[in-house]
């Protein structure tokens, strides 16, 4: 299940990148592990995990109805791991920021689930959206 749940939010990210200026966020200099923890509940569905501080992008996680509150806690990691074939389609690549890395999101939380993830029909209902946008800055 949280295979399948970090495949959809991966593949979303490679289909829904978009372009936009970076701000600083998450102490300023990324230091790894650089990692944001959002709350998610009834009333707060969405979440926004800026990585843009030090050149990659921000990643935006909604869930379409949360039931319960818990918290969601995404690492940046620089050494991505290969696709499995089994969850992502033939030629899927991925996404380089202007910074040069390709980025994994490591998902972890308080919820009941591997890892802590929310668990769907207890924690949420219907699907999960991300997307990503992809900060670049002129010179």
């Amino acid at each position: 299940m949280c295979k399948r749940i970090l495949a959809l939010l991966a593949l979303s990210i490679s289909l829904f990148g978009t372009q936009c200026w970076a701000q600083t966020t998450c102490g300023g200099v990324e230091q790894p592990p650089c990692s944001i923890t959002n709350t998610f509940s009834p009333g707060t569905t969405t979440g926004t995990y800026d990585f843009s501080s030090a050149g990659d992008g921000v990643l935006i996680v909604r869930f379409v109805t949360v039931l319960t509150t818990f918290t969601l806690t995404v690492t940046i990691n620089h050494t991505i791991d290969p696709f499995d074939p089994n969850e992502f389609p033939a030629d899927t690549v991925a996404v380089t920021y202007c910074n040069g890395n390709k980025d994994q999101y490591d998902f972890t939380g308080n919820a009941g689930g591997p890892n802590g993830v929310p668990v769907k029909n207890i924690d949420y209902r219907g699907l999960i959206m991300a997307s990503a946008k992809f900060c670049c800055t002129s010179s």
